[in-house]
């Protein structure tokens, strides 16, 4: 949330994993209308309705599993 804020032009959001219920004490993005949702699109979502300050930012998603696709958040780091 602070990166769109701040106005930045690209924000690329990486997580393979769900809401779950257990999740929603501590994460103060989700509800309880996105448990079984990815977590990505959610906060994706949310940063586009409420928080992106820059109306030129660029969001990509990605429901990948880190470990797995290493090497392609390395070339977007490049």
């Amino acid at each position: 949330m602070g990166l769109a804020r701040l106005g930045v032009a690209k924000l690329i959001i990486i997580d393979y994993d769900v809401v779950d219920a257990s999740n929603l004490n501590r994460q103060m993005l989700f509800g309880k209308e996105d448990v079984g949702k990815w977590k990505s699109e959610i906060v994706k979502k949310r940063i586009l309705d409420h928080h992106r300050i820059n109306e030129k930012m660029e969001i990509d998603e990605y429901n990948w599993c880190a470990l797995k696709n290493w090497g392609k958040i390395v070339e977007f780091a490049g």
